[in-house]
């Protein structure tokens, strides 16, 4: 079992390195708008992967912890239906600003302004590359970690709101936060870290329709 206090150590620092980098990035977005969105976000969230893989060690027990039960083809339809619901109520606000033809503030209530200079790069990491190492990282390693070390109740709490924090987004803070919970209910319920990947991806890609039809209108 990774149970231990060098675990517990390894994931204060990932989270640490997340975070810092993450508002290093943040504060250069202030000065190069496309930084975001091209290829040093990418290649930067291959490194989160590759440093994950490199500090955690995913062998036969780890693997084990984070899968502890099989693939099943209802619950992948069934994470694909409850994400995609998740996605609707998340895009409902921007609904109601996009009726009001302001762009700009569509596009800043979820945090994307301007329009990403990198299309395909931008929407490789939000769907694919970030969902993985999110999801393997906050719920397959924190979450599982926190279970052994508090009751369930508090280890999703706590594994949620981290992973609200990090994505420094306050005008989706909160949304982040209940995401975070029904994503790791969901986890524990069907043990197998496919479906919170999945439930991510389609929640990620739901959040980046705007984008989308901006990009499309801008042709």
């Amino acid at each position: 079992m990774h149970t231990n206090k060098t675990e517990g150590k390894k994931i204060i620092l990932y989270f640490l390195l997340i975070l810092i980098f993450t508002i290093v990035g943040a504060l250069l977005i202030l000065h190069r708008d496309d930084l975001n969105y091209g290829i040093p976000n990418t290649l930067l969230e291959l490194v989160w992967i590759v440093t994950l893989f490199v500090i955690f060690k995913f062998d036969k027990n780890r693997l084990k912890t984070i899968n502890n039960k099989g693939l099943s083809i209802e619950y992948i339809v069934y994470s694909i239906l409850i994400a995609s619901l998740i996605g609707l109520i998340r895009l409902f606000p921007l609904v109601i600003v996009a009726l009001t033809n302001s762009t700009f503030h569509l596009l800043s209530t979820i945090g994307i302004t301007p329009l990403p200079s990198s299309p395909i790069l931008f929407f490789t990491t939000a769907t694919i590359l970030g969902p993985i190492q999110e999801e393997l990282f906050f719920r397959g390693i924190l979450l599982n970690y926190l279970k052994q070390k508090h009751s369930l109740i508090i280890a999703v709490v706590l594994s949620s709101l981290l992973f609200s924090l990090i994505h420094l987004t306050p005008q989706v803070i909160i949304c982040d936060f209940i995401t975070g919970i029904i994503l790791s209910y969901f986890y524990v319920k069907w043990g197998n870290i496919t479906y919170p990947v999945i439930m991510h991806t389609v929640v990620n890609f739901s959040a980046i329709i705007p984008v989308l039809v901006q990009l499309i209108a801008a042709k």
